[in-house]
């Protein structure tokens, strides 16, 4: 947009009167700059902010994996010996933090199987049977029509097998020649209870030759095992109910062969759980370490109580677990922590695993109940509590304090806008007055040497 000066051809006073209001504008502007430098370190802070909430972050999610019940000092292992003499494996296990430590003499005599039932021979799948009337499948009644083939019926028995009480039976068709397919139900679940099917009206079933006892294919079974001596049967193979904690998946069966079962803590589990806590903790100690080093330029984060608090509190709880200051057997050093004069932990794997193997339960009142480590969970509280932890309150006062600032410069600009605009007016009208006296000097010069002229 072309300004005030733009419209005055030829200046008068041949003073660059642009180049003196940007300086004007340009002087009274550094209150502006002032505050957008304040700005960008604000940023910077609010950078830095963000950084160190993914630290605190990270550090509250690894301690919590070993502070809480059913976390890393919780991991069971369950080890599986058992091997049939073709070498198949006769059972698998899986451990939840609710079992406990032991082992166990398991024989798997048989396991469950799904019941599967086959009709006669039909030559056309397509073809209308010619079967009028209603059967139950697991106590959902199916009804056909004369016209319906064994195609339609698998189809039936299928759409029974749905909404809110399936029959769990799958209908499928099998060929086994020109002229040969057969409809097969299929249990889809275990156990001796098979397939519940018999006719209503019409004799369907009994046409089909699905009733009489000839339809059995494979007849259901129910798993059939012993542990440490006592017989016990279920409808699955996979068995959740026999050992506390433990999940059992029979997968094959010989009588007269012992497998055994340990159910142990993961001390490789509660290690890597443990390391990740120092990793995250020497992580966060370095960021404040980095944050108060001030060189050329200092930090966003200098001088910050924010960091100095934090700093404070997780060397008091690290000390506290470290000394097992709550007079437990398992102290911290005993259990491979020790801090070094950088103020960073160091972590001896084999140490903790010794004191995870031979005393777990002191082990674990030191990471769970001891006064250092309540004193880091309550530290990691303060920092990260939604609105009222110093990290979102810190990041909330940045916040406000760049739109403030914005909010000044926006006025200054404004207003200094307005100003520049009413320089350029005031030059241009001074030009404009300027040009049109030195129009009128120019006149009476001319008027007057054509005076002179005339009177010699």
């Amino acid at each position: 947009m072309a300004d005030s000066l733009s419209a005055v051809t030829g200046l008068s006073s041949g003073i660059d009167y642009r180049s003196l209001v940007d300086a004007i504008i340009a002087a009274e502007h550094r209150t502006a700059d002032a505050a957008q430098t304040q700005i960008d370190l604000a940023n910077k802070r609010q950078e830095a902010v963000k950084s160190w909430r993914t630290l605190m972050t990270t550090f509250r999610t690894a301690l919590d994996k070993v502070r809480d019940i059913g976390g890393a000092l919780d991991t069971f292992l369950a080890t599986a010996q058992a091997q049939s003499t073709a070498g198949r494996t006769l059972f698998t296990a899986t451990a939840s933090s609710t079992a406990q430590p032991g082992s166990y003499a398991i024989e798997v005599r048989s396991v469950a199987r799904s019941e599967k039932l086959g009709s006669r021979a039909v030559a056309d799948v397509t073809a209308a049977l010619g079967l009028d009337g209603s059967f139950v499948i697991n106590g959902a009644t199916v009804s056909v029509t004369a016209a319906d083939s064994l195609t339609a019926i698998r189809d039936k028995i299928n759409a029974a097998n749905g909404g809110t009480t399936p029959t769990r039976v799958a209908a499928s068709i099998l060929t086994v020649g020109r002229g040969d397919s057969r409809l097969v139900l299929t249990s889809q679940v275990s156990g001796a209870a098979g397939i519940g099917h018999g006719d209503s009206t019409g004799g369907v079933l009994a046409n089909l030759e699905l009733v009489g006892g000839n339809e059995y294919l494979v007849t259901g079974r129910d798993a059939d095992f012993v542990i440490d001596g006592v017989p016990m049967t279920r409808s699955s193979n996979v068995v959740s109910d026999a050992i506390s904690g433990v999940t059992l998946t029979l997968q094959a069966e010989e009588e007269g062969i012992v497998g055994t079962l340990d159910v142990t803590r993961d001390g490789a589990a509660a290690g890597a759980a443990v390391k990740a806590v120092v990793e995250a903790y020497n992580a966060a100690v370095r960021f404040i370490r980095e944050q108060g080093a001030a060189g050329a330029t200092k930090p966003p984060l200098y001088g910050d109580p924010m960091l100095r608090l934090a700093r404070s509190s997780f060397s008091r709880g690290f000390l506290g677990v470290i000394a097992g200051d709550d007079g437990n057997a398992v102290t911290g050093s005993v259990a491979g922590l020790s801090l070094s004069k950088t103020g960073e932990l160091t972590f001896d794997e084999t140490r903790f695993g010794a004191a995870h193997a031979g005393s777990f339960e002191n082990l674990r009142a030191l990471f769970t109940a001891g006064s250092g480590a309540i004193d880091l969970d309550g530290t990691l509280d303060a920092a990260l509590a939604l609105n009222t932890g110093s990290i979102d309150l810190k990041s909330r006062f940045l916040t406000d304090r760049v739109m403030q600032l914005q909010e000044r410069i926006d006025r200054i600009e404004s207003r200094l806008d307005r100003k520049r605009t009413m320089l350029l007016q005031q030059f241009a009208q001074m030009e404009s007055t300027l040009g049109a006296l030195q129009s009128q000097s120019s006149f009476i010069a001319s008027q007057a040497s054509g005076f002179n002229r005339t009177t010699r």
